[in-house]
């Protein structure tokens, strides 16, 4: 993998996860990269307005300097004896590596924001700054046509291996997945544009529920990414949750209840006892009990079939995390104060409080054999305990620490924390990667089937993570 950074080029090695090669010799911003099809060259353009090409050892082998506007994307032809480079103002550059000619192309009217290279039809993809994307044909440099994409500016594009399919993403918060042949859009994914506030994966890995500060609570496909339903939210929604069976959705809207039917979206009912944001919900296996809790500090249990209150228990203060231990019949919750109290399932008796944290426990969450419990705190640490016990075994501080999630088949952890995911080895408590984020992660959830992470971020995307 080869990024750029300020005037850098630098080359990773994606099996070791380290810096495999620096290239210098740009005076300005790289603002653009590309491999060529064979992986033996590698292609640059920067703000010193220039086009430099370069071999995977680091030798500069060839430099073009635009003759106006900065430069914005670049890519190889298929054969990897010309470079193509755009500029600000929508003008299209072919440079030939043999010979060292340069033509420019014309096309555009607005500035060409990326460019994609076709291996088997020997062409280009170009996406503009008006919401435009263009086919070219690289063997007479002509511009075969142009259409209207999207609303905003293509902010990405992809093709896959075949070259059948184009996605393209936008300003204009939508998705599309194009027919190439065609040019004929096949599937638009509308996305959030708000904060993401929860999300939940159903149990089967079939599919998995947003809700955002847009006030949209919305049913995705997890294995296309379409959308299948969209609910209007009245109120914030803080949390949400599916019955073990993924039958039912519960919907935590501030301080009521909504349940609905997980295929259908049939609305079966509302269920009100909370004053106060509720922030987490949980169902037994059966499905036939639900719990809440939040900031109130009231903890409810719930019969599913009629709506009936079962009990109602007032802890001690807002509580901001909650797990649910049904082999065990424990509750745990974790509270703005850094408690963490265990309560009886059945009855909401109260059996133990630990000063676990100085401050709010955001997160709780269990080792894959529910033999430790994880939290993490606004206090910076996260500490380990053993659940038959609970005495603490480790703690280790983490800068930032927002939530987190326990990997499967593995003894680590994902804690997100400010813009960034970091992955933790938690019985020595030592970091082990890094991993930048365009904004901040604020919901996350694990499909325990298919081995994947769900990140919802405040700027209203989802993003999705394999496990391996």
């Amino acid at each position: 993998m080869v990024t750029g950074a300020e005037s850098k080029v630098v080359l990773i090695d994606i099996a070791q996860l380290a810096v495999a090669k620096e290239f210098t010799g740009h005076t300005d911003y790289v603002v653009a990269v590309a491999f060529s099809y064979d992986s033996t060259k590698i292609a640059t353009v920067g703000w010193d307005q220039t086009a430099r090409i370069w071999d995977t050892q680091g030798q500069l082998l060839q430099t073009f300097t635009l003759p106006k506007n900065y430069p914005k994307a670049v890519a190889f032809d298929a054969t990897g004896t010309h470079v193509f480079v755009s500029d600000n103002e929508g003008l299209l550059y072919s440079y030939n590596l043999e010979n060292g000619e340069i033509k420019q192309l014309q096309g555009h009217d607005q500035m060409i924001t990326h460019l994609v290279s076709l291996r088997k039809s020997e062409g280009l993809i170009s996406t503009t700054q008006d919401g435009k994307v263009g086919f070219w044909d690289l063997k007479t440099n002509k511009l075969l046509s142009v259409f209207p994409a999207h609303q905003e500016p293509i902010m990405a594009v992809a093709v896959d291996a075949t070259e059948t399919t184009m996605l393209t993403g936008s300003g204009d918060h939508l998705m599309k997945i194009w027919d190439m042949a065609t040019q004929q859009e096949k599937l638009p994914v509308l996305g959030h544009f708000q904060e993401i506030t929860a999300l939940a994966v159903s149990p089967d890995s079939r599919q998995f529920i947003t809700a955002s500060l847009d006030r949209t609570i919305r049913g995705w496909d997890l294995n296309s990414g379409a959308e299948i339903f969209q609910l209007p939210a009245t109120m914030e929604v803080g949390a949400v949750a599916f019955s073990n069976d993924s039958s039912k959705i519960a919907v935590a809207e501030f301080s009521s209840i909504l349940l609905y039917h997980a295929v259908t979206q049939q609305y079966l009912g509302r269920l009100e006892a909370h004053s106060n944001k509720i922030r987490w919900l949980a169902f037994t296996q059966d499905s036939q009990f639900l719990y809440s809790g939040g900031w109130d500090g009231n903890l409810c249990k719930w019969k599913v079939a009629t709506g009936e209150l079962v009990f109602n228990v007032q802890t001690s203060e807002s509580f901001e995390s909650a797990l649910f231990l049904e082999p065990q019949n424990r509750i745990l919750t974790g509270h703005w104060s850094g408690k963490l109290c265990i309560w009886n399932s059945q009855t909401g008796a109260l059996i133990q409080t630990i000063e676990a944290h100085t401050l709010t426990i955001f997160t709780m969450t269990l080792s894959t054999d529910d033999e430790f419990l994880f939290t993490g705190s606004e206090d910076g640490l996260v500490k380990v305990w053993k659940i038959s016990t609970f005495e603490k075994t480790n703690e280790f501080a983490v800068a930032g620490i927002k939530k987190f999630i326990h990997l499967i088949k593995s003894k680590s952890l994902v804690i997100a924390t400010d813009r960034k995911l970091e992955i933790w080895s938690w019985p020595n408590g030592k970091k082990v990667q890094t991993i930048p984020m365009d904004s901040q992660p604020c919901a996350l959830a694990l499909t325990r089937k298919t081995q994947q992470i769900l990140i919802g971020n405040v700027n209203g995307t989802l993003l999705l993570y394999f496990i391996k």
